[in-house]
């Protein structure tokens, strides 16, 4: 399974992709959600099951945190 996919719009990120991204990192949703610059509650929202559509600049500054670049 991929994490982040173009769809036609925007972008799709897979929740439980999404968590086992962050934990392979060894960060808590609030760290996590820290350095992407948004709250717990939108980390926890990205990370519930199925896809989430989001924009371009919220794929790369997931990419980038994962990617230790964030």
């Amino acid at each position: 399974m991929t994490l982040i996919k173009p769809s036609k719009r925007h972008f799709t990120v897979n929740g439980t992709e999404f968590v086992a991204a962050r934990e392979r990192v060894g960060l808590t949703q609030t760290q996590f959600g820290k350095l992407c610059g948004w709250g717990k509650s939108c980390q926890c929202h990205l990370e519930q099951p199925g896809d989430h559509e989001i924009t371009s600049d919220t794929a790369n500054k997931i990419i980038g945190v994962v990617s230790g670049k964030g």
